[in-house]
């Protein structure tokens, strides 16, 4: 997790809800970030809440703060631009550092080192079913890359213009790479192996995901973000964590190396009337014992459907 002081009372309330719902009997250890320290309040009255193991850190200014070839002022140019787009993240430059640190940093904090895998919680969030059974075990048993409970397409698709073009022209560059059963067809509109089509801007949401620390450490993956951090996009554009994480699972993975984790049930931090998914098959539901509707995912946006054809090869 990723928090600042002001949001104390989201984490208490989403490490509570975690802890009621699952790791109140798994005990898996919180990692809590910031770019900068937390004070003693805030870390004793996180740590009453788990008997978990929970740990904090301080995120390296290297990691954080926007690279020095960066323009600073086109930067705050485009969040403008954003902003005035009813963007509603991505318009700061906290939440833009977010989405770079996760999407190319937080496997390499020294407190996630002795880690496989980790689970993305986002403070305020809230969990409404509960697993039965272990979510790290499935991907570990699984050999799984990346663990999702919703995704999405990109609602402000024009703010991230230029990504599958830096994406295309790693491709070209560096054909090799892609996993010869690659998920291309997930992320494109045309279905092709080798060849770049038309982005559709489906990503596998950050938050709830579980994540292979040890995919993303790997050359292939640090080079594919290297190559799309150097263009500045994370700054001139709405480039997010999720969207990099599902182009490189899809391209430089195989098809089986993602898994759905269908009663995952969660309500996501954007107030009372947040983003909620809550299974709808029965036996999901009644497994996880739900407090929720079971609506499932009836968004439009949705590209879970998509999803199960791209696994299944429909």
């Amino acid at each position: 997790m990723l928090a600042s002081e002001g949001q104390l009372i989201d984490v208490l309330q989403t490490v509570q809800s975690l802890e009621d719902r699952f790791n109140g009997e798994f005990r898996y250890p919180w990692v809590i970030l910031n770019d900068v320290e937390l004070s003693t309040d805030f870390v004793h009255k996180v740590r009453t809440l788990s008997r978990a193991h929970v740990r904090f850190g301080v995120i390296p200014a290297e990691h954080w703060d926007p690279p020095e070839e960066v323009d600073l002022e086109k930067a705050e140019e485009a969040r403008k631009i954003m902003e005035f787009g009813h963007v509603g993240d991505g318009v700061t430059l906290r939440s833009q550092n977010i989405f770079r640190f996760f999407a190319g940093f937080f496997h390499q904090h020294p407190l996630l080192e002795p880690h496989e895998y980790a689970w993305i919680v986002e403070p305020g969030s809230e969990y409404m079913c509960s697993p039965y059974r272990d979510p790290f075990k499935i991907m570990e048993k699984g050999g799984k890359i990346l663990g999702f409970a919703t995704s999405r397409k990109d609602p402000n698709p024009k703010f991230a213009s230029t990504l599958w073009k830096h994406v295309s022209d790693y491709i070209t560059a560096y054909p090799d790479l892609l996993a010869k059963d690659n998920m291309l067809d997930f992320i494109t509109t045309v279905k092709h192996k080798t060849r770049p089509q038309d982005y559709n801007h489906c990503s596998y949401t950050s938050s709830p995901s579980i994540l292979s620390l040890d995919f993303l450490r790997t050359p292939p993956y640090s080079a594919f973000f290297d190559h799309l951090d150097r263009t500045g996009g994370f700054y001139y554009e709405r480039w997010t964590a999720a969207a990099i994480h599902t182009l490189a699972v899809s391209l430089f993975a195989d098809r089986d190396a993602t898994h759905w984790f269908e009663g995952m049930g969660y309500k996501s931090s954007d107030g009372p009337m947040g983003r909620q998914y809550c299974p709808r098959d029965d036996y999901e539901w009644e497994a996880g014992k739900c407090s929720c509707m079971p609506t499932g995912m009836q968004e439009s946006d949705s590209c879970v459907s998509m999803w199960v054809r791209a696994v299944q090869k429909w």
